[in-house]
């Protein structure tokens, strides 16, 4: 008798572990549950995935600041550079254009060179 005893409570113990699983399951609140039942959810059910947005939003806002400095960062580079280009693209101009002038003219240069004339 005593065994049907510790029978009846072991079994009682895991009827009770599992209707606490249950319990647990029920807090949980997944997309599709709140998509399927969104007008009869206790607020409770509600405040974790609020919270969990809430989060969410603000960390992609901070993400979405930080993006928008170093893109600023990289368009001040960018117009830098491209102005540095359009300078050397100004001198290679003027050197080829100084080129062109000392092969035509083959008595104010020498190999290419520019005579200096003193006077």
């Amino acid at each position: 008798m005593a065994i049907e005893d510790d029978e009846s409570i072991f079994n009682s113990i895991f009827s009770l572990m599992a209707n606490s699983d249950d319990e647990e399951d029920s807090d949980e609140v997944t997309l599709f549950y709140l998509k399927d039942d969104l007008d009869n959810l206790p607020i409770k059910n509600l405040r974790k995935p609020d919270a969990l947005l809430i989060d969410c939003v603000d960390e992609r806002t901070t993400e979405n600041l930080m993006l928008n400095k170093k893109l600023s960062v990289c368009e001040d580079k960018n117009s830098a550079l491209m102005s540095q280009v359009a300078e050397i693209s100004e001198w290679i101009g003027i050197l080829e254009t100084c080129n062109i002038t000392s092969e035509k003219d083959p008595g104010n240069s020498v190999g290419g060179k520019i005579k200096l004339s003193i006077f």
